[in-house]
């Protein structure tokens, strides 16, 4: 996807938050994820990928499907965040444990850790 559709179809129209995704919508591939979240951190002047003003927290605004995996990205995601997970796209997604102990968050860092910021889960 180029720019011009990524902002179109994924993108508010002032560019500043990603459009909560809906099934008929869900992501397909992790280099769709990277791409749109790659010109949201380009694009927007918002700190996280969703409105807060208008959703909860941990809302779940990015759905993707890689196989038979399902994941999500929550509303409150921030910018560091995103950048964070773009920084190690090279690297496999690990699930690690959440902050309650139930394994199902997602990173991508070698060391295993959580990405500080960036709230995106598989569904278990």
């Amino acid at each position: 996807m180029n720019a011009e559709e990524i902002k179109n179809q994924y993108l508010t129209i002032d560019g500043n938050h990603i459009k909560p995704m809906q099934k008929v919508n869900t992501l397909k591939s992790k280099e769709d994820l990277y791409d749109i979240l790659k010109w949201w951190s380009i694009i927007s002047t918002n700190q996280t990928i969703g409105d807060l003003k208008i959703m909860n927290n941990n809302q779940k605004l990015i759905l993707i499907q890689i196989g038979s995996s399902n994941y999500y990205i929550n509303a409150d995601s921030s910018k560091i965040g995103v950048k964070e997970f773009l920084s190690n796209k090279g690297n496999l997604w690990k699930i690690i444990e959440n902050e309650n102990g139930k394994k199902n968050k997602v990173t991508n860092r070698l060391d295993d850790e959580p990405i500080p910021y960036f709230y995106m889960y598989k569904e278990i």
